[in-house]
């Protein structure tokens, strides 16, 4: 499976408020931390909703940005993490 255009475009923006919310915690982040992540995670056969994620309040869009770059590992997702933007 590839990833479409409009996908990586809309992976990018979320890796990018990813880092604006981690460098208000004092963590540093990069684009590529958060982007990589995602997209391989979108890919492997999680299937994630972007647009939904995008829409979620900094709670929420924080459990899965943060939760998917902690827990997913080797292209599975490790420690039950399930992302609130999963499309199940």
């Amino acid at each position: 499976m590839k990833l479409k255009a409009s996908d990586l475009n809309l992976i990018v923006k979320l890796a990018d408020r990813g880092v604006k919310i981690a460098k208000s915690l004092n963590i540093n982040l990069s684009r590529g931390d958060l982007a990589v992540p995602l997209a391989e995670c979108h890919l492997a056969g999680v299937g994630l909703d972007l647009k939904r994620l995008a829409a979620f309040k900094n709670g929420d869009f924080g459990h899965d940005i943060f939760g998917i770059r902690r827990n997913f590992v080797d292209g599975k997702m490790k420690n039950c993490f399930l992302p609130r933007c999963a499309k199940l």
